[in-house]
């Protein structure tokens, strides 16, 4: 299972059902439920290649030289076989919840595909398009339980996620710093430019703190404005320690 890298699954949680209040709804969460295992089968099947391919730097970095087939603990074979099937399996799901949600799927996958092959080593590029993929999500989840995209989380979705991009990439240059790196191992991300990447973090942080403080859709309850309202200085604390670091 480690190898599927089941644990990044929850970052396909389908937010929707809950803004939408339809968490109680049986229909709508069986749909959420079916969207979820496919983005996440799907998800698998780009991990298994994604590993298959970084053997190389995987097997420099730290942490991810423990990974199964960086480690050689798990031959390259098994991969190769079992990451179509699962990607199949995925979107097999995909067309039980609609064509359109199916529509999603296939462009969450290749920009997926994208970001591992190529982009995932531009600067700046990299980081948007992991807060987008983070973000198809949101709209899948949308389409899967038929409600209405709201613009006020997509925003929010898109700020907080550049923001935990640009955290991920400034985790991995002070590892390489500590190291005594001048670059990001697989990235194009050299130490110099630490400072950049902890501003950008901190200003998209803050985005979205505004993003979330701004105006919900109008048929956000009661319940929903509050909760946004309650958790702005949640959001500012934590776009406050980032700028800290």
């Amino acid at each position: 299972m480690k190898v599927l890298h089941v644990y990044q699954w929850l970052k396909n949680l389908l937010v929707p059902l809950l803004t939408a209040h339809r968490f109680l709804d049986l229909g709508a969460a069986l749909d959420a439920g079916l969207a979820f295992l496919a983005f996440g089968l799907c998800a698998s099947g780009v991990y298994l290649l994604n590993d298959m391919l970084d053997l190389t730097p995987d097997r420099m970095h730290p942490p991810k030289c423990r990974r199964p087939f960086a480690a050689g603990t798990l031959p390259l074979l098994h991969g190769l076989l079992v990451a179509p099937l699962i990607t199949l399996a995925g979107f097999a799901l995909a067309l039980v919840c609609g064509p359109a949600f199916a529509g999603v799927l296939v462009c969450d996958y290749v920009m997926t595909l994208s970001y591992s092959f190529k982009l995932k080593r531009i600067v700046m590029i990299d980081v948007v398009l992991l807060a987008a993929l983070y973000t198809v999500c949101i709209i899948g989840g949308a389409v899967a339980i038929h409600t209405e995209l709201s613009l006020w989380l997509l925003s929010f979705s898109m700020f907080v996620c550049l923001s935990l991009a640009m955290l991920k990439r400034y985790t991995e240059l002070t590892s390489a710093l500590t190291n005594g790196k001048e670059m990001a191992i697989g990235r194009g991300y050299s130490v110099a430019d630490l400072p950049l990447v902890q501003s950008l973090g901190a200003v998209a942080g803050y985005s979205g703190v505004f993003a979330l403080s701004g105006r919900p859709p109008p048929a956000a309850t009661v319940l929903t404005c509050r909760a946004s309202s309650a958790s702005c200085p949640v959001a500012v604390a934590w776009a406050r320690k980032r700028t800290s670091r």
